[in-house]
């Protein structure tokens, strides 16, 4: 609802007004009509009039009072508990003085039907008697209006007409299911991770989701897809951090974004872990094959650099040792022999040379 025509209001009181003191609408959102006060609404007439400039005031945001969770204060059970024996007592007493009234009884009679009203009083007031055990909170409302939450354990009583619900405060396991994933690479992945939740904030969860627990399903899912999408399953640099071997940076990430996610929903994200990961079945084969052929090739690049260290040293001790002198192509045979001795997996069988070439 829009707020009253100022420019309406001004030329009923002052008669017409010229272009240069056209009232400049402000954008933002202006008072409805039942929340303007008089005062306020001559005040804005009078500053016109003096050319002072006009200034709206914004409405506040409403509330909404069933996200913020209330401590509800209720009396002791038992202080109750005591009060209901004792009218019950009570009406055992007039029973029987009524039942033993003899000749009295038509004096005595009309006590009779508070007997009965004080039952029915006694069965009302009954109602309103709950247990709360750890870890469990009760949820009261009435008549559609939030009250507040009980946390505390013991035996309580509350207005019999209360409609409680139970919230579980206890901590729950959440295994997802192993979902296919495209990494930041593309690759097709699969990904499962397991999520320990509570409640934390009792009326977010009772009023703004309608299933919290099909809610932390779903938020789970959404953000392992998130995750998987953000990051390569296998390192692209050395700096980079990858989804198989950041495990910690992965985890705590992947905590944030539940606990971001479902923070709207009252819920307290305690551990999340990735349990399961690895390629698509499509795709499995040849990551594997890939794989396999890097590692071959590390290995390799370490053979060759030992070999090649390997063959200096004992050129270097043939000569610091002076056990033999050795010209260059003399030196290129003995380095070219132990690393093919060195580099090759089938048996080397050795050839004496004892030509003219043989060392002496």
């Amino acid at each position: 609802m829009r707020g009253p025509d100022i420019n309406t209001e001004i030329n009923n009181l002052s008669g017409p007004i010229s272009s240069d003191d056209q009232i400049k609408v402000p954008t933002t959102p202006m008072i409805p009509n039942n929340q303007f006060s008089q005062p306020h609404h001559a005040n804005m007439i009078q500053n016109h009039q003096n050319g002072q400039p006009q200034q709206f005031r914004r409405m506040p945001p409403r509330i909404n009072r069933h996200t913020v969770e209330i401590e509800k204060s209720v009396a002791n059970g038992y202080v109750m508990l005591f009060i209901i024996l004792g009218l019950v007592l009570l009406n055992i007493i007039l029973i029987v003085i009524v039942a033993t009234s003899g000749k009295q009884f038509d004096k005595l009679w009309p006590i009779l039907p508070a007997v009965g009203l004080i039952f029915i009083f006694i069965g009302i007031m009954s109602k309103g008697f709950f247990t709360n055990t750890p870890n469990v909170a009760h949820v009261l409302t009435y008549f559609g209006n939030y009250l507040g939450s009980v946390k505390r354990v013991g035996l309580f009583w509350t207005n019999p007409f209360y409609n409680h619900s139970l919230i579980n405060l206890k901590r729950h396991i959440f295994r997802s299911e192993v979902i296919k994933v495209n990494d930041k690479t593309g690759n097709p992945i699969m990904v499962g991770c397991i999520v320990v939740w509570r409640v934390k904030d009792t009326a977010k969860a009772f009023f703004d989701v309608a299933n919290y627990s099909n809610y932390v399903r779903v938020q789970t899912e959404t953000a392992i897809r998130f995750i998987g999408c953000k990051y390569p399953y296998e390192k692209i640099d050395k700096d980079d951090i990858c989804l198989r071997s950041g495990h910690n940076e992965i985890n705590n990430e992947l905590k944030r974004e539940l606990i971001e996610r479902l923070e709207p929903a009252g819920i307290d994200i305690v551990e999340a872990l990735i349990n399961e990961m690895s390629y698509a079945p499509e795709i499995a084969t040849v990551m594997l094959r890939r794989q396999g052929a890097q590692a071959i090739i590390a290995a390799r690049e370490k053979i060759v650099q030992g070999a090649v260290s390997i063959a200096g040293h004992a050129v270097q001790s043939l000569k610091e040792n002076n056990i033999v002198e050795l010209n260059d192509d003399e030196k290129s045979d003995i380095v070219s022999n132990l690393i093919l001795v060195l580099c090759t997996e089938a048996d080397v069988r050795p050839v004496v040379n004892a030509g003219a070439g043989a060392l002496s």
